[in-house]
């Protein structure tokens, strides 16, 4: 038994995939806790929420940390304490703007909303400096974080009453105690007040581009949500929401392949290992596929509710796409390590424009369901170039 665990331990790819089945597991029950918590309702306000706070985020980033697999190629002297202070900084300057907006906002929920993004900003780009400097501590700081993540929202389930600030809390503390975690592993005490200025210049040029990409891959997955919210009430976005995130959780294997590609492709381009992850992804997602259809309604009686039950035509049309995603996710960071970003960026601006126009158009026919469909020819459009 014990070899079997070194093993797996000792292979970066098993153990990711080990470590995104259990993230399935966990998460699974994590959103069934929430979304009983919630309801219907209240489940598409939070979605809404929290779709606003991700795009911020991703912009707040300024595609820096995106940056860092191609310096670590070009081996840029003392570059994990200059990404850190710049790290440091800008959580700063996001949290001084929080509590100054903070000011201007009566309605408690937005309130928390604004402090979620600094400490998201930070604990996002840490994770990434983590999964190419020291992957194997970050995927075994995955499991317990997302143990943590369990546990506070049994808690809020079992304790808190009904209202999306609880869950809102749960995400702000587990990104503190995610980036305790990872400046105690890399034994570096931040200095934001000492950056290097022509180096915090050069990322931002550099991440221009990556952040403006990010935000399009944003909108790729969450548009629909922003549309959705102009036609149909919260209760079928928290529906529409509930069937696309548990669709979603069938392209955790192509990122599980990915963490190890993106650590790998700072170094070389990996194509063999890339081709075979491809393989490996379209066989589990057509398992899991055949798996929806058969039992998908059951399932998500059994999980969610019986409330829940009209989020299964979402997930069974969502599924459709995900092979498209297999193909943008796997080969993406090859383009990003080796700065071959313009193909990346302009296939990806093709799919979130048809993606906004497709959601406009079938949205008002179908409701949640077009949304899902403009969501399959968006992923398509993103994927099959590749």
């Amino acid at each position: 038994m014990l070899k079997v665990i070194r093993a797996i331990t000792n292979n970066n790819y098993m153990f990711s995939i080990v470590n995104k089945v259990f993230s399935i597991l966990c998460g699974l029950i994590t959103t069934a806790l929430i979304n009983r918590f919630l309801g219907p309702e209240l489940k598409g306000e939070y979605s809404y929420i929290i779709n606003i706070v991700n795009l911020v985020v991703v912009v707040a980033n300024l595609g820096i940390y995106q940056s860092y697999s191609y310096y670590k190629r070009e081996k840029v002297e003392n570059q994990l304490s200059k990404y850190i202070n710049i790290f440091f900084f800008q959580a700063i300057i996001y949290l001084i703007l929080s509590i100054i907006l903070s000011c201007f906002l009566k309605v408690n929920k937005y309130v928390v909303a604004l402090f979620m993004i600094p400490i998201q900003v930070l604990a996002q780009q840490l994770s990434m400096v983590l999964l190419i400097e020291i992957i194997k501590f970050r995927q075994k700081l995955n499991f317990v974080m997302i143990f943590i993540n369990l546990l506070l929202v049994v808690c809020v389930y079992s304790f808190c009453p009904q209202n999306i600030v609880f869950i809102m809390y749960v995400s702000i503390i587990k990104d503190f105690i995610a980036v305790i975690a990872y400046l105690i592993k890399i034994k570096y005490i931040p200095n934001p007040l000492n950056i290097d200025k022509v180096f915090f210049k050069q990322l931002i040029k550099f991440g221009t581009l990556p952040m403006i990409t990010a935000v399009l891959i944003n909108l790729n997955y969450k548009v629909d949500i922003f549309v959705l919210k102009d036609f149909v009430s919260n209760s079928e976005i928290g529906l529409y929401s509930t069937g696309a995130a548990l669709a979603e959780y069938a392209w955790l294997i192509p990122d599980a392949f990915k963490d190890v590609l993106f650590s790998k492709t700072a170094k070389d381009d990996s194509v063999n290992e890339t081709v075979f992850c491809i393989k490996v992804s379209f066989f589990i997602t057509l398992i899991l596929f055949l798996g929806m259809i058969l039992f998908g309604k059951m399932f998500i009686k059994m999980l969610y509710g019986n409330e829940y039950i009209s989020s299964y035509n979402v997930t069974c049309l969502i599924f459709m796409g995900i092979p498209s995603m297999i193909l943008y996710k796997l080969i993406g960071p090859l383009f990003i390590a080796k700065g071959k970003q313009r193909f990346y960026f302009y296939v990806l601006l093709s799919s979130v424009m048809s993606n906004i126009v497709l959601n406009f158009l079938l949205i008002p026919i179908w409701g949640k369901e077009g949304a899902a469909i403009a969501s399959i020819i968006s992923y398509s459009i993103s994927g099959i170039p590749f």
